[in-house]
């Protein structure tokens, strides 16, 4: 019992194992099934006896939570001597209410998973985006079945606690494909398969400006005319796009994987009965709340660290870039290159125009600026040190034999030929 206390999922064959050693005994893959069926049933209490507990289990988690909801909905007739059967029970504890209110984006995924103990059923949550882009757990409810009619009992329940009254500033983020780029993709590559296309439809929905979105378009339309089509036709882009994504929510969040995180943390607590599974889950709560708050009070910085890492790393990539101040308050900004952003400028209606005719001008082009009749030719110029230059032909002064005419001086040219031959002499020294 105490082995199994301390590993609920202890396998069968480690139980086996164990009976032989103690007890030098074999039994069967059924029996040790069985018993270890037994021993969870005594340590965790029977899933009817839970069923039947679920008032008082309310009732304490109202009265130890300040501020929490809980609501239960049960079948309004009663069998033959028997009392009402479970449906749904709706719990949003208080404190998870107020750190959403305080410190959390006013942006919601929705989701839900299966249940895997003996009544089944399926778990619906809503998560939320804190400040260094983790989750945060809001809501949960148990549902008999994932339908319509479940999501609506459920969010009546959370726009009450959240006071939410025909309103645009929360977003709901699901796991649909009008939604989730995720889920759209997955649609997507069933009748449009490639790695070609793939990219093109994650830097679709990853455009943050309307002219990289038309352009993106542009771009599928010319690969493939059938997959423009369908993007064109699929949910509106203000659902999954960056392009028009809302500034007030402070996230470019296109995918539900804060929902799919939480899920594969409680994945145990979904095997236990109703009220061990939602203890595990406010325990897990707790507990990791706790250390989050525990870390994040050593860390230095005035944001947190995710955050601080996609900082510096656009910091790093904005360094190529640089600002051009008009002396008010506006910048302009030029790339590696001369880049800005040419391609992005907003579109026109007008005719595109053509180069202009070559039309050939009078004169020769001049490349240097007329001057003006009161600057001389050697305006600006800095003064030049005088060089007297000495003909070695004839000895003249004012030109080099180059260019000059007269006929040779001998005593200049024996002067010249010493000097020649003296040079060798003082080089071999």
């Amino acid at each position: 019992m105490e082995r199994i206390r301390s590993n609920t999922r202890m396998p069968t064959r480690e139980i086996r194992q164990t009976v032989y050693e103690e007890y030098q005994t074999q039994i069967s893959k059924w029996v040790a099934s069985n018993a270890r069926k037994m021993a969870l049933k005594m340590i965790q209490g029977s899933t009817e006896a839970q069923y039947k507990k679920i008032w008082e289990y309310c009732a304490e988690i109202k009265k130890t939570h300040e501020g929490s909801t809980m609501k239960i909905m049960f079948t309004p007739f009663r069998g033959s001597g028997g009392n009402p059967k479970f449906m749904r029970l709706y719990c949003y504890l208080g404190p998870l209410k107020k750190g959403f209110k305080d410190g959390c984006r006013p942006i919601i995924g929705l989701d839900g998973c299966h249940l895997k103990e003996i009544y089944r059923g399926q778990l619906l949550t809503a998560i939320a985006s804190d400040s260094n882009n983790g989750w945060w757990r809001i809501a949960w409810a148990v549902v008999e079945r994932e339908a319509t009619e479940q999501w609506a009992w459920f969010l009546k329940y959370l726009s009450e606690d959240l006071k939410i009254e025909n309103q645009c500033y929360y977003i709901f983020i699901s796991d649909q494909q009008k939604y989730c780029v995720q889920h759209m993709y997955r649609n997507f590559k069933k009748k449009h398969i490639g790695l070609a296309l793939r990219n093109r439809l994650w830097n679709i929905a990853c455009c943050t400006t309307v002219e990289m979105y038309n352009k993106a378009m542009d771009e599928l339309q010319t690969i493939d005319k059938v997959a423009y089509e369908w993007v064109k036709k699929a949910h509106h882009h203000w659902h999954w796009c960056k392009t028009y994504f809302p500034t007030h929510v402070k996230s470019d969040m296109i995918v539900n994987n804060l929902c799919k995180s939480f899920n594969a943390h409680i994945k145990d607590a979904r095997d236990q009965p109703i009220i061990t599974m939602l203890e595990l889950i406010r325990e897990y709560l707790m507990n990791r709340i706790q250390r989050r708050r525990a870390t994040m009070g050593k860390y230095k910085g005035s944001i947190g660290p995710l955050i601080n890492e996609i900082v510096e790393t656009r910091v790093k990539h904005s360094s190529q870039w640089m600002p051009i101040w008009n002396a008010l308050h506006e910048y302009q900004v030029k790339g590696p290159r001369g880049a800005q952003f040419a391609d992005h400028w907003p579109p026109s209606t007008m005719p595109v125009l053509d180069p202009p005719t070559s039309v050939t001008q009078s004169g020769k082009p001049k490349k240097a600026r007329r001057r003006d009749v009161t600057e001389g030719r050697d305006h600006g110029r800095r003064l030049r040190r005088r060089i007297i230059i000495h003909c070695r032909k004839c000895g003249e002064v004012g030109h080099n034999i180059a260019m000059c005419k007269k006929p040779p001086n001998e005593e200049t040219q024996q002067g010249s030929n010493r000097s020649f031959e003296t040079q060798p002499s003082s080089q071999q020294r």
